[in-house]
């Protein structure tokens, strides 16, 4: 009675129908967070399909942007088939289901479930959605972002009743309004493009906090039972006041200030010291930790421990850096987080209080940012939600039109181990049982002696098929993507590429990493490409740095240039670059000498070995009457002296003799 009550949960009063059945989720055996591999997939037929479905249904999911689970602990453990709540921003609807059954029977904002226009073509009304980016669920109350309508709306259940939202934030209680900041001045009842909400039970009573990621700040709002205290927000969090909405407060990154925040999680654990909750931070490229009853953040994830700072990828694609993450969630077995790093394509897992992660999901390595080609269990491309159970953690990937379920395992049972399966029995003992080819190590195998990937490959650890060792790297060569779609690759370069590798410093065919995207070696950009405006095509130009691949960069002042030559007794130094495009060279002649390459002749035993018009004699180079030299930056070799000198004399009088 319970879950058929929710069913009319912020319905537009009718029954939906039934939705129809779709049999089991596309599943992967055994796979859980530490092996880095989805066991099922929602609004996709399977784990490999990633494009956006054409026809609407109750199995069928359209960007969505946002994924929540219940949000107090106490109550989640006691349910063994969890609810979880799914925010379908391309359809303009919130989906509803069960973990075990994982096809949708709840819905809010459409009439029915294929139905998709935003405010179901017309009006805005109380039961009508227009691209939601965010669901909260607390057991008693769902919360939506209801983003493009500038509010948020809540509902309840109660028996006996039709079920309809009960309450809406950012326009003054009323369901017909949709105005940016009611069409006026920021106030704290006002909202700008919300994408993010969360309950809060730190405070007694609860709290409804709300992203409001178009005016850069938090709001947070009083809930007594089942009805909000007041739709005027008791504190805005990242600005000075209520009344403003600049990013960082209209100044310098600071701990106070926020820059398009979107997601929100709370940490309800009674008597943990993290108490309190996070908000991803997406413009500051950060998430934030906000201790309960704080209104200044102490912990900061993805700067480095830096709250002045607000670089992507701070130090690079690492285990602690991150880009426009959108979405934060709090395990409730331990307090450790999942953060949905949307840029670098992945999720993260960071155990609790610390601000490096020791888990990756979505990426092969840490050091991984690309988008893949092709969807897969262990893919994901912009992720924009998380949500977490005891047991299971969703992710909304957006870019794949789907949301993903992992099964999740408590951190110590993770030996951080790839070529291990880490597991938790139904006893809560773990399991580290050992795998000979697990996907994490793919595509080379596990060396069962040392229990690690068997990295370079060789002739005593080949590669799996249908790789081939090549250079001590695992490669496929090709001619076309079709070769390359049983990995999930694309063929770039001949080889079948871990990503699209189309920047304008990138190859997929370096020597010792064919078949992985990396930066070019510096120089020249790919064949067909240039780096910038003509002009600076040249060696103190735009060129490739052999660190970044997207983009070139300007040769460095005193860099090497030019190239050392010798042409008719003149010498052609290497130059320098002065860091704005130009190379300083110099040259020099050798006259009455010839020149070797980069260098000056000093002595000669041929004529040939002299400059034009000049001969050797004894091994000196003379030219014209007398023997003078014809200026220039040699001069003749000092060891030509002595009994040398008087050769070069008789040479020179015999020279005069003749020409009379």
């Amino acid at each position: 009675m319970v879950r058929r009550s929710l069913l009319a949960l912020l319905l537009v009063g009718c029954d939906p129908g039934a939705p129809p059945s779709l049999g089991p989720l596309g599943r992967v055996e055994q796979a859980n967070t530490a092996d880095g591999q989805a066991d099922a997939v929602f609004g996709q037929t399977t784990l490999t399909s990633g494009t956006e479905p054409t026809v609407v249904s109750a199995n069928t999911t359209h960007s969505p942007a946002g994924v929540a689970t219940l949000a107090f602990p106490s109550k989640l453990a006691m349910d063994p088939n969890p609810l979880f709540w799914i925010a379908d921003r391309g359809a303009n609807r919130v989906l509803g289901a069960f973990s075990n059954n994982a096809f949708a029977q709840l819905l809010a904002g459409q009439f029915s479930y294929s139905q998709r226009l935003p405010n179901h073509g017309s009006v805005v009304g109380q039961q009508s959605l227009n691209g939601p980016t965010a669901v909260a669920f607390s057991y008693e109350q769902v919360a939506i972002a209801d983003t493009g309508n500038h509010r948020v709306t809540l509902g309840y259940r109660s028996s006996g009743f039709p079920l309809t939202p009960y309450a809406v934030f950012g326009q003054h209680n009323r369901f017909d309004l949709a105005n940016r900041n009611d069409g006026g001045a920021i106030t704290a009842e006002t909202l700008a493009e919300p994408a993010g909400v969360a309950f809060d039970a730190t405070f007694s009573p609860g709290r409804l906090l709300i992203a409001d990621t178009g005016n850069h700040r938090v709001l947070t709002f009083t809930i007594t039972g089942l009805s909000p205290a007041n739709t005027i927000a008791s504190e805005c969090l990242g600005q000075a006041d209520c009344a403003s909405g600049l990013p960082n407060r209209g100044g310098a990154v600071t701990a106070d200030g926020l820059n398009e925040p979107r997601g929100l999680a709370t940490d309800n654990n009674i008597g943990d010291p993290l108490r309190g909750f996070y908000v991803a931070d997406t413009g500051n490229h950060r998430v934030l930790h906000y201790p309960a009853f704080a209104s200044k953040p102490d912990l900061v994830y993805g700067q480095g421990g830096d709250f002045t700072t607000a670089v992507p990828s701070k130090g690079g694609v690492t285990a602690s850096s991150l880009k426009s993450p959108a979405a934060v969630a709090v395990d409730p077995a331990d307090a450790s987080i999942y953060i949905a790093d949307t840029g670098h394509h992945r999720v993260l897992h960071f155990p609790k209080g610390k601000t490096v992660a020791d888990r990756v999901l979505g990426q092969p390595n840490f050091n991984s940012g690309d988008p893949p080609a092709l969807a897969s269990a262990s893919r994901m491309k912009a992720p924009t939600g998380v949500a977490v159970t005891f047991n299971e953690l969703f992710v909304a990937d957006g870019g794949f039109s789907r949301v993903l379920r992992f099964r999740t395992c408590d951190v110590k049972c993770n030996d951080n181990n790839p070529c291990t399966d880490d597991t938790c029995d139904g006893l809560g003992n773990c399991q580290n049982l050992v795998r000979t080819h697990p996907k994490a190590c793919a595509p080379y195998f596990c060396d069962n002696t040392t229990r690690s990937c068997a990295r370079p490959c060789d002739t005593g650890h080949p590669c799996q098929s249908p790789y081939k060792c090549l250079n001590g790297t695992c490669a496929i060569a090709c001619s076309t993507n079709a070769q390359c779609a049983s990995v999930g690759r694309v063929c770039v370069d001949g080889f079948c590429c871990n990503g699209p590798c189309d920047g304008t410093c990138e190859r997929c065919n370096e020597a010792g990493n064919e078949g992985s995207c990396t930066p070019m070696p510096e120089g020249p950009p790919r064949p067909g490409s240039r780096c910038g405006p003509t002009g600076l095509e040249g060696e103190c130009g735009l060129r490739c740095d052999g660190v970044n691949g997207s983009t070139c960069t300007i040769a460095r002042q005193g860099s090497a240039c030019g190239t050392e030559s010798c042409a008719d007794a003149v010498v052609s130094m290497r130059g320098t670059c002065d860091g704005a495009g130009t190379c300083s060279a110099s040259k020099a002649s050798c006259a009455p000498y010839g020149c070797d390459v980069a260098a000056c002749r000093t002595w000669c035993r041929f004529d040939s070995d002299c400059a034009a018009g000049a001969s050797c004699a004894a091994g000196v180079c003379v030219v014209g009457v007398g023997g003078a030299a014809a200026g220039g930056g040699c001069s003749y070799d000092r060891r030509a002296s002595g009994l040398t000198g008087l050769i070069v004399l008789a040479a020179v009088a015999a020279s005069l003799r003749r020409r009379r």
